[in-house]
């Protein structure tokens, strides 16, 4: 909850020190940007689209606090993606080496 009114503020800050246009283009591009990483990435580690969309739920906020989020976010959420996908990989092998493990 606290977390949420953290972002929520953070943003009314950025925000408030902007023309209402250019907020909205700067939250426009961000979502065009974690829509195309969710294309992208989705394939990859599917059934696990929910941990990616919080992942990049995670990395908007944290760009949003920053003086250039336009040019944080594509980054951060890219890396955090990254690391979602390696987590799927490395769940795979573990599961695979206990299969063979019971296997044999």
């Amino acid at each position: 909850m606290y977390r949420v009114l953290d972002h929520i503020q953070s943003s009314s800050r950025a925000c408030s020190h902007a023309s209402a246009g250019s907020c909205h283009r700067l939250l426009s591009r961000i979502q065009s940007t974690k829509h195309e990483l969710l294309k992208e990435f989705r394939p990859r580690i599917a059934p696990h689209d929910r941990m990616l969309q919080l992942a990049l739920n995670e990395a908007e906020g944290l760009a949003r606090q920053t003086d250039f989020p336009l040019l944080v976010f594509p980054t951060l959420a890219r890396e955090k993606a990254e690391a979602i996908s390696a987590w799927k990989v490395r769940q795979q092998r573990m599961r695979g080496q206990l299969l063979q493990s019971f296997a044999a």
